[in-house]
């Protein structure tokens, strides 16, 4: 490439030269072989990402749908259906018929082939559960929840409603945090309430049992199904940094961190755990302690009164605002919690 630049008023060709840099991004190409495009119009702007893909999905049917692809069709045996990329190989087609695997070959016709070739290095793999709840293979830490039956509900409620026993006792019995078993409970009275007033349409109960059939059951007997009770749910004052001047020689434990983020022992929190909830075993005794808390004072009646005065205690922002605070709706970080009808109101 020629350029012509000025130097002491005189014209100098100079010749410049262009460098181009070769990016270093590679096409994603899926891990197993498929079937390349061959020679094409160029008008046809078509790609082999686009051909694998259709060779994954497969042929359509009259309603637009890939009736031949394994993951078209709901699961109903509480089994996700996620994708194996490793395992499968790109083999998704079924015979409809016979449940064998199917491909596309080189003459664009799909044919049956064997069940063990499309397998990676060619051995057999078991799906277990670990593996079958991960929607996404690579991430390990991401796994499908359990869903609580519907005979184990009842018997959580047959349990707590009638049997008399506490949340904590059922919470051991079928390995459940309490705040579980109490939605169950409350959830399973509310479902029973409707169901008597007819407001369950043939739409819920159809949606509700095609997600009952998706997701994967929970079960008592297994232990490594059971959730983990001694959990404790992160306080929210340490969500927020504190940052403490100390000397390079100071021990510093967490015992220390504690007492500078003003938080309690595990076990007071583990025991005030265990009294929330309406069933809980220690509701009773907090419920008394409340009442107790809570004193009535009535005024003398005297002569020519026609009503007496009672003071009770109470907050101050249930009956009123509080003195000072703003009403405005765009301050910032203002905190936001539920009055006793569950609606969002300002703290």
């Amino acid at each position: 490439m020629l350029g012509v630049q000025q130097h002491n008023k005189e014209f100098v060709v100079t010749i410049l030269q262009q460098t181009r840099n070769v990016s270093r991004r590679r096409i994603a190409y899926p891990m197993y072989p498929f079937k390349r495009l061959t020679r094409q119009n160029p008008k046809k702007h078509d790609s082999n990402l686009k051909y694998a893909m259709r060779q994954f999905l497969g042929p359509k049917n009259y309603k637009g749908e890939y009736a031949l692809n394994k993951y078209n069709d709901i699961p109903v045996n509480h089994e996700p259906n996620y994708l194996k990329p490793m395992q499968e190989r790109g083999v998704s087609l079924r015979n409809p018929l016979n449940g064998k695997p199917m491909q596309e070959n080189m003459r664009g016709q799909l044919e049956e082939i064997d069940p063990v070739m499309n397998r990676r290095y060619g051995s057999k793999r078991d799906d277990n559960d670990s593996v079958s709840l991960k929607p996404f293979p690579l991430n390990s830490n991401c796994k499908t929840n359990y869903m609580v039956s519907d005979e184990t509900k009842l018997e959580i409620f047959d349990d707590i409603e009638n049997k008399g026993m506490s949340t904590q006792q059922v919470s051991q019995k079928f390995g459940l945090k309490i705040p579980r078993v109490e939605a169950i409970v409350r959830l399973l009275k509310i479902e029973t309430n409707w169901t008597n007033k007819n407001l369950i349409n043939k739409d819920l109960q159809r949606l509700s049992k095609t997600i009952y059939q998706m997701v994967p059951l929970f079960k008592p007997d297994f232990v490594k199904d059971r959730e983990n009770l001694s959990e404790i749910p992160v306080p929210p004052k340490t969500l927020k940094s504190r940052f403490v001047t100390i000397a390079e020689s100071e021990p510093f434990g967490p015992i220390d961190a504690a007492n500078v983020l003003e938080l309690e022992p595990a076990m007071e929190t583990l025991q005030k755990l265990s009294t929330e909830g309406e069933h809980s075993a220690g509701h009773l005794l907090k419920q008394k302690q409340q009442q107790q808390k809570n004193k009535v004072v009535l005024a003398e009646l005297r002569k020519g009164d026609r009503s007496r005065l009672k003071f009770k205690d109470i907050k101050a922002e249930k009956v009123a605002y509080r003195y000072g605070s703003v009403l405005r709706d765009n301050k910032k970080n203002r905190s936001i919690g539920f009055n006793e009808l569950g609606h969002m109101v300002y703290i």
